[in-house]
């Protein structure tokens, strides 16, 4: 019998004759079934054919859910924003209550400080006068130790103030650990996406 010359598309027919029949058509049942030809020369031929299959496959239109990444995505970054967002407003509206209530704060300092200085001037002034006008220096005693009780509450209100921006200094940075946690999980999932097209061209070609 004459040697006939291995071609690929010799070794393309086998190869398909084999798989038809339920045999694994592996490099020594080809070179069996073509009688002939060298492993390497085989080897090359079956090379080329799968990789022409692969590619052919490769540029079929694959309907898997490409825009499921995409949808994902634009939710979880909508959540991320709308949420770094209100904690945005919220460390707005802590810090302009800091700024009203040091703005207070420095206000009752000059209160308390003019009174105690129209005090001091009234104690003077009364040094030796009828104890009728002890009344007036009650009255300014009162005043000033209502206005320096004012301040204990106004200092009270501006240290919750200032818990309140450390508490959304945190809440800021957690959302900011949010997003990159978010992020993170994209990238897995659209992985996981290359990956799913990546088994279905694998699952053709088998």
């Amino acid at each position: 019998m004459a040697t006939s010359k291995i071609t690929q598309d010799l070794v393309s027919t086998t190869y398909n004759d084999l798989k038809a029949e339920g045999i694994n058509p592996s490099l020594d049942r080809i070179r069996e079934r073509l009688g002939s030809g060298s492993k390497g020369t085989i080897q090359a031929h079956l090379k080329a054919y799968l990789a022409d299959v692969a590619e052919k496959e490769a540029n079929r239109d694959i309907q898997l859910p490409v825009n499921l990444a995409d949808e994902l995505k634009s939710a979880l970054f909508q959540a991320a924003k709308d949420g770094k967002e209100t904690i945005t407003e919220q460390y707005k509206s802590v810090s302009l209550l800091l700024d009203e209530s040091d703005l207070l704060r420095s206000e009752l300092e000059e209160k308390i400080h003019s009174l105690e200085s129209e005090l001091k001037e009234k104690n003077q002034q009364l040094s030796g006068i009828d104890i009728r006008h002890a009344k007036d220096i009650a009255a300014l005693e009162q005043r000033v130790i209502d206005s320096t009780q004012a301040k204990t509450e106004s200092d009270d209100r501006l240290s919750a103030a200032i818990e309140k921006g450390h508490a959304a200094e945190k809440e800021l940075a957690a959302a900011q650990a949010t997003i990159s946690a978010q992020e993170k999980a994209l990238s897995k999932l659209e992985a996981d996406l290359s990956e799913i097209k990546e088994d279905n061209r694998n699952l053709r070609n088998t």
